[in-house]
């Protein structure tokens, strides 16, 4: 409930996505026992944006993950040896068609700038039953993001004035707007004003495209038929949890965030 250091909100943030991922992993469970097209648990297993791989000993309960990420990180590179690794994008999948039966993502889509390309090839790539499992961010947890925004901000503008006026430009958003032909005041307007997440600069048109529903729009637009929907956790940025790792505001969906599960058109 008070904002933490760097080292105290990579443990906040590690312990929130260990429930995280054991909620998402149920779910995924129970869909599949209700599936009769799914008669074990050795499932082939994509997960696209995978990381550090934290999460591939979760997956390794229900099949035979190959685990893949347009970057290659130190801790992947000591991932079991059954577990692939492939450094790819998911919009140009180095896979025969119909290879898998899940595809699985977890706070990925939204860094996807272009999903056309990426959706055509996650359906490639997929069974005709495969499962598609994605968990995305809501627009609460973006509003629940604005406390540790500013924090960080205060952080730079402190350090932007300890270095007596000198450059201290914040990390680029990839989309962030040109603003060097502006005024100075508009610059620094620009800099304190809350962004998005992921592709999606601006966060006025963050918040409305992470409404759940507007999460189904766009997966069903990509030709993904929405089978269910699974509020996960509310919770807030690592950086200034503000409020309480919970399931218990699921049934109203208050969340931070949601599981889709999905198979293909």
């Amino acid at each position: 409930m008070y904002p933490r250091t760097k080292t105290g909100a990579e443990k906040y943030r590690k312990k929130k996505r260990i429930v995280e991922i054991g909620l998402i992993i149920k779910h995924i469970e129970r869909f599949i026992q209700s599936d009769p097209a799914f008669e074990t648990y050795d499932l082939q297993i994509l997960e696209f944006g995978s990381g550090s791989g934290f999460q591939i000993p979760c997956l390794q309960r229900l099949g035979r993950i190959v685990a893949s990420d347009i970057y290659t990180s130190d801790e992947i590179k000591r991932i079991p040896r059954d577990v692939v690794f492939l450094q790819c994008s998911i919009a140009y999948a180095p896979f025969k068609d119909g290879h898998f039966d899940l595809v699985f993502s977890n706070h990925v889509i939204e860094h996807i700038g272009d999903l056309s390309d990426a959706s055509r090839e996650m359906k490639r790539i997929g069974k005709p039953d495969c499962i598609y499992a994605f968990t995305v961010p809501t627009n609460i947890w973006l509003l629940l993001s604005l406390p540790a925004q500013y924090y960080l901000k205060s952080q730079q503008l402190f350090r932007l004035i300890l270095k007596a006026g000198k450059d201290a430009r914040e990390t680029e958003h990839p989309n962030k707007p040109d603003l060097s032909n502006k005024p100075a005041i508009i610059r620094g307007l620009d800099r304190f004003r809350p962004r998005g997440q992921g592709v999606i600069y601006n966060f006025s048109d963050c918040y409305r495209a992470f409404k759940i529903d507007a999460w189904r729009r766009l997966f069903e637009r990509h030709g993904f038929v929405v089978k269910e929907v699974h509020p996960i956790l509310l919770y807030a940025a690592s950086e200034w949890p503000i409020v309480p790792v919970t399931d218990a505001l699921n049934r109203f969906n208050i969340c931070s965030s949601v599981l889709f599960l999905m198979q293909k058109e």
